[in-house]
Formats: structure tokens, C-alpha cells, sequence
């Protein structure tokens, strides 16, 4: 599925992806948005996580973001 999804977007088209995978997400992805009980809490381009969270990777920013009282 994921070469698919990959080779969709090669051709120029847009997919929305849910997914709890951060794997997933980081290979098929180039922007991410975090929801948290149905609020949009983060809105950002992966290529640019690195330099706007330094030290930080995406699997723990998602965890920190979503569990109860995190994201505020």
C-alpha cells in the first residue's frame, strides 16, 4: 500500500493519511498534523521538524502532544 500511496503522490496527486504509525507517516508524509480530542494541536512540514524541534524526535513530540494534559 505505502509504494502505492508513494508513487500516487510522484504523479502530482494529494492523499489525507490518519495513522498512529509515525513510521508510516515519516516515509509517506512531508506535513503532519497532530490531533488531540478532536483539536488540531500541530500543523507542520516533517522536512522541518528537525530544525524547529532540535534534539526531539516525531514519535516522542507525538506522545507528548497527545497524552491528557499535553497539548493545551
Amino acid at each position: 500500500v505505502s509504494d502505492f500511496m508513494l508513487e500516487y503522490v510522484k504523479a502530482g496527486n494529494c492523499i489525507l493519511f490518519s495513522s498512529h504509525n509515525i513510521n508510516s507517516v515519516q516515509k509517506i508524509c512531508d506535513r503532519a498534523v497532530i490531533i488531540h480530542h478532536g483539536v488540531k494541536t500541530d500543523d507542520f512540514v516533517l522536512a522541518e521538524f528537525a530544525d524547529t524541534h532540535p534534539g526531539e524526535d516525531l514519535e516522542s513530540y507525538f506522545l507528548s502532544r497527545t497524552r491528557d494534559g499535553g497539548a493545551q
